[in-house]
């Protein structure tokens, strides 16, 4: 199975805007002008470098193949007191959530969060002038221009974070992706060992026919993320800007009678709180809910409540706290509108339809399941040695880089795929 291709929310470029045009000297020369004097026209203005929001970008990787931007140069001036012509800006394209800085002073030059944005970060030059402005009742005859100045040079660093109104936390494997996957349109990969969400996904979850959010899934934060250990501190900076944060807890096998699992639980959500203070930015005094996932382990109804009781008993949780299963479906419904609820409160904008009863029915599960084993995990294989079921033709030695689709693992019993059979790639 292929790796995805890298989530890049970084980049640093350089910046130049158009230089201004020459000033030109020229002296008029008609016949019947004999003294036409100095027609040298001003140089033209050059170029300027924008940046503007395109909500269809949604990584910076374009900025990884092509490093310098510049605009067009200003044209020089011309005979008969003629201007040159401006240089054509630059508009460079990026995703929402956009933040460029200067890279020389580190100061914020754009924070592009709006749909359709567009500032300006580099000034072109100024055309120089041409002779005709030189003339004088002493110096009729001016042989001299100026040049044109040049543009704005700079380098800046450019920084992605999503821009979504709840943002997922947790620890890897805690359920995030298949929680993201079941209640919005986002189809991110799903599998059952950690770290399988290797860049941020985000998804549009509706609620009834007026109302909807958006929902961001991060890779798995660890302990120590916020300095640097595994993937948490390089993708952390996306959920700066989220509304709500939606922390999932997995629930271990054994809960709530093994008080193992009850002290994995506590120190998993103590570890993911600790490291929200020590990132900063606000994160930690957020709104939030909690949700204890996974609950298909737990026995019954009963088990989940004495679940829930012990957990909030142990943590001192003051938030809501959920005990879900993505897949039977438990208390989603009721968590999607808690979510949206609280997005409503951050936004502090009128709703239209607030006088319409919102309802959120919990959608069929558009998983894409299909069997898989731990013989398939590309890293753990031999060299030169085949999974049996990649050596049996079941189609997955086909898929795609960049395939946005991901799947879960059922150990056992029967797996009906929600998705037909891949077609085979035709050899050429």
């Amino acid at each position: 199975m292929a790796s995805p291709r890298p989530f890049i929310d970084e980049a640093t470029i350089r910046i130049k805007a158009g230089d201004g045009g020459h000033g030109m000297v020229n002296f008029l020369r008609e016949k019947y002008r004999p003294k036409g004097g100095p027609a040298g026209g001003d140089g033209g203005k050059g170029g300027d470098v924008y940046l503007k929001v395109a909500t269809g970008l949604v990584t910076l990787e374009d900025f990884q193949r092509t490093r310098f931007y510049q605009a067009e140069r200003g044209g020089d001036g011309q005979s008969k007191n003629r201007a040159g012509k401006a240089g054509k800006d630059l508009v460079i394209l990026v995703p929402p959530g956009t933040i460029a800085t200067d890279v020389a002073t580190g100061q914020l030059v754009a924070d592009l969060s709006r749909k359709g944005m567009k500032v300006r970060i580099a000034i072109g030059g100024e055309g120089g002038l041409g002779n005709q402005h030189f003339a004088t009742a002493t110096n009729r005859v001016p042989t001299h221009a100026t040049p044109g100045k040049p543009g704005e040079d700079r380098m800046l660093h450019l920084e992605l974070r999503l821009l979504a109104d709840v943002g997922l936390v947790g620890f890897p494997n805690a359920g995030k992706s298949t929680f993201l996957n079941r209640v919005s349109n986002a189809k991110p990969r799903i599998a059952n060992y950690p770290f399988t969400t290797l860049r941020p996904s985000i998804g549009l979850v509706r609620v009834g026919d007026f109302h909807s959010f958006t929902m961001a899934d991060i890779p798995g934060i660890i302990e120590e993320a916020h300095a640097g250990k595994g993937l948490g501190l390089q993708f952390l900076r996306h959920i700066a800007r989220t509304k709500i944060l939606c922390h999932l807890v997995e629930i271990p096998a054994g809960a709530p009678a093994d008080s193992a699992a009850l002290d994995r639980m506590r120190e998993e959500y103590d570890i993911i709180l600790a490291e929200l203070q020590a990132y900063g930015e606000g994160l930690v005094d957020r709104p939030r809910v909690t949700v204890l996932n996974k609950a298909d382990v737990l026995q019954s109804p009963d088990e989940a409540a004495a679940l829930r009781e012990a957990f909030i008993a142990a943590t001192g949780c003051p938030t809501t706290v959920y005990v879900t299963s993505t897949q039977e479906g438990n208390q989603l419904e009721e968590l999607v509108l808690d979510l949206l609820r609280l997005v409503q409160q951050e936004d502090q904008e009128p709703d239209p339809h607030a006088d319409l009863e919102i309802r959120y029915t919990l959608p069929e599960a558009h998983l894409n399941i299909r069997h898989t084993t731990r013989s398939e995990r590309w890293w753990e294989q031999i060299p030169g040695q085949l999974p049996e079921d990649l050596a049996a033709g079941d189609g997955s030695e086909d898929a795609d880089d960049d395939d946005p689709e991901g799947y879960i693992t059922i150990e056992g019993g029967e797996v009906i795929p929600v998705q037909g059979p891949r077609r085979p790639r035709q050899s050429s």
